[in-house]
């Protein structure tokens, strides 16, 4: 294990982006770690008038990026540096950072373990349950249909769900395929073709729904930790593998809430909802 002392600044900007960095890693090329024996040391140097700090326990095994054993400024103590970004799920534990009644700082115990970083130790399996929650709501609200209700255009600019449905597919069958190695966009990709009518059943309508949503989610589950920081292309624009995930959060997350929006004015009154009831907050109160 190494250890690296984090502020909450730093902290709050890794839950943003997904990854932890600092200022150094712009300044100087790296991420400054210690050794557990020295981290006490390097605290009541550098630290010394800091307050809030949170100790990082980190795995170096499952630090993608490289690692340094060093002394940048000469000296005999070498010190671990990270030449890149730290994914988070290579953070074991966070502990409370603290200086004792005498001003100095020590190394804390397991009464000072914080779950910071619970989300980013699992980023993938987390993502996982976000879609597959989408997919379920998703489905949920298509259930309540009859089938005419599927094909349903408010107005001729407007998408029915049908179409809605075909364009969820078609992204994810062009984004997913070959994630790591070719351009989300694929050549055969027709996208404007996605928004003509062209499913006419409730059947074909859930083979396509199904289809897409399978190459995503397989994709998705194949991918492994240092698969996290590589470097895929949607349009030929560079995307980490961590912010392609995060950005089709937001695409499918809006296609899903048009779909369960839909279906709420088609049966009006007699939809089913698909969370808490209006006036019904206070009974999931604990």
């Amino acid at each position: 294990m190494i250890y690296h002392i984090a502020t909450k600044q730093d902290i709050d900007k890794a839950f943003i982006n997904g990854y932890y960095q600092t200022d150094s890693l712009q300044t100087e090329g790296f991420i400054h770690c210690s050794t557990k024996e020295e981290v006490v040391n390097t605290a009541n140097r550098v630290f010394k008038n800091a307050d809030n700090l949170f100790l990082l326990e980190l795995d170096e095994s499952k630090i993608a990026a490289e690692i340094k054993i060093e002394n940048t400024t000469g000296g005999k103590i070498l010190y671990p540096h990270i030449y890149g970004v730290l994914n988070c799920n290579a953070i074991v534990r966070s502990f409370s950072f603290h200086k004792q009644s005498d001003g100095e700082f020590a190394f804390p115990d397991l009464t000072d373990v914080v779950d910071l970083f619970m989300a980013e130790n699992n980023f993938i399996q987390c993502y996982l349950k976000i879609f597959s929650e989408l997919k379920l709501q998703s489905e949920k609200a298509i259930e309540q249909l009859e089938e005419k209700d599927l094909f349903v255009q408010q107005n001729v600019d407007s998408n029915s769900i049908a179409i809605i449905v075909q364009h969820i597919s078609g992204n994810m069958i062009s984004r997913w395929t070959d994630f790591l190695t070719t351009d989300g966009e694929k050549p055969y990709r027709k996208r404007d073709v996605e928004f003509e009518k062209i499913i006419t059943t409730k059947d074909e309508l859930l083979r396509v729904w199904e289809q897409g949503w399978k190459v995503f989610l397989d994709t998705l589950n194949s991918l492994t930790e240092k698969d996290l920081l590589k470097v895929v292309y949607i349009r030929k624009e560079p995307h980490s593998v961590i912010k392609a995930i995060i950005r089709q959060v937001s695409h499918y997350a809006y296609h899903t809430g048009q779909i369960v929006y839909l279906a709420k004015q088609l049966k009006s009154d007699n939809w089913k909802t698909l969370s808490i009831a209006r006036g019904k907050s206070n009974e999931f109160i604990p």
